[in-house]
């Protein structure tokens, strides 16, 4: 691009407009060239309840220019990541993968497959996005990478020149987007194939709105707390029921499919004596394992946190992995009450109704849930 205010010579200025006045007009009376070079088409997507995209699909001609205006009318968090053709899944799983390192990076991996992106939107909350089309042909997916959407949550940007197949029959658009009845009609209380172990942000019984939901296995789940630091309680017999949240009820809770056999007491369980005297955890998000498993992170002052929850062989219970940096005093974990299982921690001795720890035993023990159940 030409920008008149580098031409300093005014005879040369001249001679320019001279040459390229006939090439202005000729290029003034096609509408291609207004729509794509001057003014980028614009489209507006929103993210809409039940984790859906109200626009599922739509198509561009390859290097055209386009204005996208993100707005996000459901009533939680979401985003707007578009990747390079059939990486869809593999992006949503690296998301899934990032841990603690979600929120701070928009729940968008670094990845070569990933080509552009909004951050993540709060309730009401709009974002533009402006770019040239890949003059490569292909159907592009667009996704919301926050944890566990971007499965149902997804679309396809079609560059092409060429009709787009019949909706009922593409399977880049989510089937339940392609079939009303499908939520009605499915077996599975999911929408897509659910792999172990897995992880859900949503609403769950007698928990905080941060509740982490993870499913260990086929028959084993639990409920962390990330607004008190805390596991809230663990159920077998299945994972969750979250359709009437997915029909658009975006307060609804999951329902539990199966039986809680184990709860916490309704505080933080750790202080450093062992009175009423309450810690305040700030949670500082988790990681996963190799095999998917999350380490809860958090830290009361100085005091740094890592909680690491494993099914016990057989599913007949829970391993609960601590590791605890710069303790320098006793610990007090408040054993739970009311449940019926057994309890077994592999440090520290029993005082009362508290596990007492010192520091040099706080920095790693195990504590073992067992269900009496079984």
């Amino acid at each position: 691009m030409i920008h008149i205010s580098n031409l300093r010579n005014s005879k040369l200025y001249i001679r320019f407009l001279i040459i390229i006045a006939p090439l202005f007009l000729l290029l003034a009376g096609r509408s291609d060239f207004n729509n794509t070079q001057q003014n980028p088409r614009e489209l507006r997507i929103k993210a809409i309840a039940g984790l859906k995209y109200d626009i599922v699909r739509f198509a561009v001609k390859p290097g055209e220019n386009l204005r996208i205006i993100f707005e996000n009318t459901d009533d939680m968090a979401h985003n707007l990541v578009f990747t390079k053709p059939g990486k869809r899944e593999t992006v949503v799983k690296a998301a899934q993968m990032m841990g603690g390192a979600g929120t701070a990076n928009n729940y968008v991996p670094e990845s070569e497959d990933v080509l552009l992106y909004t951050k993540v939107l709060e309730i009401e909350e709009t974002a533009i996005l402006e770019f040239t089309a890949p003059e490569e042909e292909g159907v592009y997916p667009y996704a919301c990478t926050y944890p566990g959407h971007g499965f149902i949550m997804y679309g396809a940007m079609y560059v092409t020149t060429k009709p787009l197949p019949p909706l009922a029959s593409d399977k880049n658009v989510p089937e339940n987007q392609r079939s009303p009845e499908f939520l009605e009609k499915a077996s599975s209380p999911h929408p897509y194939l659910i792999t172990y172990p897995t992880i859900y942000r949503t609403f769950m019984p007698e928990c905080s709105p941060a509740a982490i939901a993870v499913a260990m296995t086929e028959t084993h789940a639990y409920c962390w707390d990330a607004a008190k630091c805390m596991l809230r309680y663990t159920w077998e017999g299945g994972f969750l029921d979250n359709t009437a949240h997915w029909k658009g009820n975006g307060n609804a809770l999951a329902e539990i499919l199966g039986k809680v056999y184990f709860k916490n007491n309704n505080q933080f369980p750790f202080s450093l004596v062992n009175t009423d005297s309450l810690l305040t955890p700030d949670f500082g998000g988790y990681k996963l394992d190799k095999e998917g498993f999350p380490t809860f992170l958090y830290s009361v002052e100085d005091i740094k946190f890592q909680e690491h929850i494993l099914p016990i062989a057989g599913d007949k219970g829970i391993q609960i992995q601590y590791e605890i940096t710069s303790i320098t005093e006793p610990l007090f974990y408040m054993l739970p009450k009311d449940n019926k299982v057994s309890i077994e921690i592999d440090k520290g001795t029993k005082e009362g109704e508290y596990i007492k720890l010192m520091p040099e035993e706080a920095q790693a023990f195990t504590i073992t849930v067992t269900s009496l159940n079984q």
